[in-house]
């Protein structure tokens, strides 16, 4: 199985091509945004017509900004599955800066990308365990972050006001 994708106008279109998959009922497609807990977003039937290989196209019509790591599950007529290995596609989304970063001394300042509304920001670590979640009232344009204690290490900052959605990696020194 060939599994790839491209980004068009900000729209992930996943394309493959099957070989022999008559013993296929059908392919689930799978979206996450960290690589790995991944949902189910659609499915595609098995083309049932007499040949060899069969071409296939899903486009995601509400993906994410940021990273969207696909992959399919193919599901048999007996309940047994397997996995596509997943791709990943970037799509464009609301900025949001982070200084300094990275953090050496307890806290760091963010940008956020749209002060309209009320908004929150979520510090996890790359296990997705929540750190830190911070409410920031609307009008505000940047915050800082403290994080004493915190131990060296990779995270992630989410930012999200209901309508736009965020990420950053953070890296604690």
């Amino acid at each position: 199985m060939v599994f790839s994708g491209a980004v068009t106008n900000n729209q992930p279109r996943l394309n493959w091509q099957a070989r022999n998959d008559g013993g296929i009922t059908f392919y689930a497609v799978e979206r996450s945004i960290d690589g790995s807990q991944f949902n189910v977003i659609g499915t595609v039937p098995v083309n049932t017509k007499a040949a060899t290989s069969h071409a296939y196209t899903f486009s995601d019509l509400s993906p994410k900004n940021g990273i969207n790591y696909y992959r399919l599950k193919m599901q048999d007529s007996t309940t047994h599955y397997t996995y596509s290995s997943a791709i990943t596609l970037q799509l464009s989304g609301p900025l949001m800066a982070i200084y300094p970063n990275p953090v050496k001394y307890g806290f760091f300042l963010a940008d956020l990308p749209s002060s309209a509304n009320a908004s929150r920001f979520q510090l996890t670590d790359m296990n997705g365990k929540i750190i830190q979640t911070l409410a920031v009232p609307a009008g505000t344009m940047q915050v800082r972050i403290n994080i004493p204690g915190l131990p060296r290490g990779t995270y992630r900052l989410a930012w999200t006001d209901g309508a736009l959605t965020a990420y950053q990696s953070i890296l604690v020194l």
